[in-house]
């Protein structure tokens, strides 16, 4: 479980399953993401200049088995149904800043990849 930033409504949820991709609500450029394993709740977050693009090819490798991070990687490996959370902000220190802010907030911690 981890603390949503407060961000007003500037925010896209959406879910990528086994059954179908949802649908974005808008596009991220510089932001940052979560990425929630649906049946452990664990998470994988980041920021980037390019949120969007950069989740699709997280998507895409945790697809196939090649995700970055070992731990998310093996857990898709059961259950590969993730929920993405996309945040904009207006730069890469905001980014790197929220990164930390949903990081401290989440627990129990283990759920951190």
């Amino acid at each position: 479980m981890f603390t949503e930033p407060m961000v007003g409504e500037a925010r896209s949820v959406w879910s990528h399953t086994e059954a179908g991709r949802g649908k974005r609500l808008f596009e991220v450029g510089v932001g940052c993401y979560v990425m929630e394993h649906i049946s452990t709740g664990n998470l994988y977050v980041g920021h980037s200049k390019t949120v969007s693009k950069d989740v699709d090819v997280l998507i895409k490798k945790l697809s196939s088995d090649n995700h970055p991070n070992k731990s998310f990687n093996a857990l898709a490996k059961h259950d590969k149904d993730v929920k993405l959370y996309e945040y904009p902000t207006k730069g890469v220190v905001a980014a790197k800043r929220m990164v930390v802010e949903i990081t401290e907030s989440v627990r129990p911690i283990y759920l951190l990849k």
